[in-house]
């Protein structure tokens, strides 16, 4: 649908015929203008978006949308023009200024919340956060890392204590004894949990647990080995006992000289 041009203005005789309508209200040039205004405004825009929702609903007749959408987005800029007045903005420099800054976008192919005007800003803000984010994920990869070391800890070689730090280890079934013999031998953690004897928590900490158990209880070390073929996999790791440099086998003593000893 079409309508006849009542009348040709430019944007700033628009604006002058707006106020001059305006100034028969007794809120015009008042303290209560401007909140009149803006409140004024997002009732506007609240029945631009009613009619909107009506038309998809399909409350709106289709030869009544149209028209009814353009006297409320008449409304809403005549709410604008007021709000520019009051701050005294030309209605023409608000337009004008738009256009540039939307030209500028779109020759930059960026669509920047701050504006076009804010692009060289918003490049610099982005590169800071940038630079920062950057300096964030090094301290990550650091903690990582370091984590990732820290829980490596738990499969490297548990070095043994010095030789004056050993401890005699007593005979006839006492755990250590049956840790220490299967160490020698080399063996699995199943072959410690078939034994009965619970060297960890779990599997994943149980050698770290065990072997500073070891070490520091009683002065000995641990070290395993792989299997080429499945490195990764701690079911098959070999766990065998580590003496102290000058040391060729545990200390033992038996129960008996133990108490004699006492």
């Amino acid at each position: 649908m079409s309508y006849p041009k009542i009348c040709q203005i430019t944007p700033g005789e628009y604006q002058d015929e707006i106020i001059k309508i305006s100034k028969h209200y007794s809120i015009f040039g008042t303290e209560k203008a401007l909140p009149t205004y803006s409140s004024g405004l997002s009732e506007e825009v609240g029945e631009v978006m009613g009619i909107i929702k009506w038309y998809f609903r399909g409350d709106e007749k289709p030869e009544n949308f149209k028209e009814n959408l353009t006297k409320e987005l008449g409304d809403v800029t005549a709410y604008l023009v007021l709000i520019a007045k009051e701050f005294d903005i030309n209605f023409e420099d608000i337009l004008t200024m738009n256009i540039e800054k939307l030209q500028n976008i779109n020759k930059n192919n960026t669509l920047l919340g701050g504006g076009s005007d804010m692009l060289e800003e918003n490049k610099k803000t982005t590169k800071a956060m940038a630079i920062a984010a950057n300096k964030t994920d090094d301290k990550h990869d650091q903690v990582v890392n370091k984590t990732k070391n820290k829980n490596s800890d738990k499969y490297i070689d548990i070095a043994p204590e010095s030789k004056d730090k050993l401890k005699p280890i007593i005979k006839q079934d006492s755990q250590i004894y049956r840790i220490v013999t299967l160490l020698m031998k080399g063996s699995t953690l199943d072959e410690f949990e078939n034994e009965g004897i619970n060297i960890g928590t779990g599997r994943k900490g149980s050698r770290s647990f065990f072997g500073n158990y070891l070490k520091e209880k009683w002065g000995y070390g641990i070290k395993r080995t792989v299997d080429p073929s499945d490195p990764t996999n701690i079911n098959k790791y070999v766990f065998h006992l580590q003496l102290p440099e000058g040391v060729d086998q545990p200390m033992f003593i038996t129960r008996e000289k133990s108490k004699k000893k006492v």
